[in-house]
């Protein structure tokens, strides 16, 4: 069924209030019809007539998303945050636009922040001016995603600096899951040092290594 911003705010207002009933009158004033016993409302807002009444009951169809279907914070793990990762894409075209930033890296930052706002209720992006502050944080302290381009690894990131700054992270437990995201050609997930990296992440430090490549 197709809503608008004054059906969605308003079921809102009522869900935040736990007022999980709605009335006829109610649904026909913001222009719902109430012909069918249950109907879907969006991908996770059900209404389902109550017997013998004149209303209908407000549910979701997973308790662990909101009513904009994004994922509550009690609920985001390394696999949501893997899942969300695998359907971001990073072109070509998009990544010449970061690079000709002198900030290459936090315009990346910013759009892989967008993305997850799309799955994820609570998503913030780090300051890259303070020490020690994460790139973007999931969840309110849930997980933490430090970000790299695969290119600046040898340059401006030697690999022990990379990794020590995943353990420092680690080492101050704001996080229950940190991963590494790197960024790159497709030729560079085997590179030595790349592979290099990725196994001390994940062995030495138990951290998650994502690689995305540059399509």
């Amino acid at each position: 069924m197709k809503t608008n911003s004054k059906i969605n705010n308003y079921l809102k207002h009522k869900l935040q209030n736990n007022d999980v009933e709605i009335g006829f009158n109610e649904l026909a004033d913001i222009g719902i019809e109430h012909n069918e016993v249950t109907f879907e409302l969006n991908e996770n807002i059900v209404l389902e007539r109550v017997q013998y009444f004149k209303s209908f009951k407000i549910s979701y169809k997973d308790k662990k998303r909101n009513y904009d279907n994004k994922l509550l914070d009690d609920y985001i793990d390394s696999e949501a945050v893997i899942k969300s990762l695998s359907d971001y894409k990073l072109t070509n075209k998009k990544y010449s636009e970061f690079k000709k930033s002198r900030q290459a890296e936090v315009e990346w930052n910013k759009d892989l922040e967008n993305h997850f706002k799309t799955y994820f209720l609570n998503v913030h992006r780090g300051n890259p001016n303070k020490s020690l502050q994460i790139d973007i944080d999931l969840g309110s302290g849930k997980v933490g995603l430090e970000l790299k381009w695969a290119d600046k690894i040898n340059k401006n990131h030697p690999m022990n600096n990379v990794v020590g700054q995943i353990g420092g992270y680690k080492r101050n437990g704001n996080y229950k899951s940190l991963f590494l995201v790197v960024a790159g050609v497709v030729d560079l997930k085997q590179d030595v040092l790349i592979l290099e990296l990725e196994n001390r992440v994940r062995d030495e430090l138990g951290c998650n290594f994502v690689f995305i490549e540059i399509v």
